[in-house]
């Protein structure tokens, strides 16, 4: 890739960053949509750095724990954003812009991947930005790249580590496979769900072991204690701190924040109706401008109508990704 490229497309992005006023919003406090969530983890940050900095022991203002006594409650998220921002607090001091710059850093870290990774398949600078900008056209991704919450920053290491995975599918190097699970813990440490790729890629390692490949597609995990390793290490680390969140909240009776599934099935019809009529009236358009969504339904049955030139691995990948959101939306609805 050509550095005049790299260069460009970084220009843009902050060309359209300041067109959003991302350097106005940088300073703001905790506020509009999901302000309360917002302070929560602005809480957490400001306790790490004023009580001591015990990762194992964060808390927020509100004294909901311990029968009202203490702050004392875990997320589901590993708080690695909260308790790094809380050291820079230590070193620059406890200024909230910090947390919003570290979440722009990753969520642009995220975007530029996505332009490399299209650059490297597609070999064309024009198509590798301009569909890596469209991402940064979505309201609910703009709004939340240099926010307080986690989520987009999770997506953005997903994305990261995809990039790595594809040069390693296309390279066959060790060390883009070690980048690739080094980002995915960091995903699936910030947000869970930022897994589903790594789960998609898993599944597909599996249907590589049982010689049940699609006629015409080779292996491409040649690696195969690596990749093993590399997922069980991730799958092991962040499985260990839902399971210490729980015991954390459990032991000092704090419901603050959810670590339970709402699934589909213990609501009535209704109420699921009115669930997907809120969804389609409030929420649509804050992910995408109606043409995108139209594009993207496009492009999937384009895919569908032309499954035999579809590239084998990546369509495995998708429809695995596909199915995966689907149980998660039946078991969070």
């Amino acid at each position: 890739m050509r550095k005049l490229h790299q260069l460009l497309f970084l220009t843009l992005l902050v060309s359209v960053s300041l067109y959003y006023g991302y350097h106005k919003t940088l300073s703001f406090r905790p506020q509009s949509v999901h302000a309360w969530r917002q302070a929560d983890c602005a809480s957490i940050t400001l306790n790490y750095y004023k009580n001591g900095m015990n990762f194992f022991k964060p808390q927020v203002h509100n004294l909901t724990s311990d029968g009202g006594t203490t702050g004392y409650t875990a997320t589901s998220e590993i708080p690695v954003l909260y308790y790094f921002s809380a050291f820079l607090y230590k070193i620059f001091g406890p200024h909230e812009m910090i947390i919003r710059l570290i979440n722009m850093f990753i969520f642009f870290l995220g975007l530029f991947h996505l332009f490399k990774l299209l650059y490297f398949l597609f070999k064309d600078f024009f198509w590798a930005s301009a569909l890596s900008l469209l991402f940064f056209t979505s309201p609910v991704l703009v709004y939340y790249g240099n926010n307080f919450l986690v989520n987009v920053s999770g997506l953005s290491f997903s994305i990261t580590a995809f990039y790595y995975f594809t040069r390693y599918y296309y390279d066959k190097k060790k060390k883009y496979l070690i980048f690739s699970f080094v980002f995915f813990f960091l995903a699936g440490a910030f947000k869970l769900t930022s897994l589903l790729l790594l789960i998609a890629l898993t599944f597909y390692f599996i249907i590589e072991q049982l010689s049940v490949l699609p006629k015409g597609l080779s292996k491409i995990i040649n690696d195969k204690k690596l990749f093993i390793t590399g997922t069980v290490i991730v799958f092991l680390l962040i499985g260990s701190w839902l399971v210490y969140a729980s015991y954390y909240n459990k032991i000092h009776e704090s419901y603050y924040f959810s670590t339970v599934l709402f699934p589909i099935w213990t609501l009535s019809f209704s109420e699921i109706k009115d669930f997907i009529k809120h969804i389609w009236e409030m929420w649509s358009g804050e992910y995408f401008n109606i043409s995108v969504h139209l594009l993207f339904i496009g492009l999937l049955a384009f895919i569908v109508f032309n499954l035999k030139k579809a590239e084998r691995f990546y369509l495995i990948v998708l429809f695995g990704l596909i199915i995966e959101s689907v149980g998660y939306i039946l078991l969070q609805f």
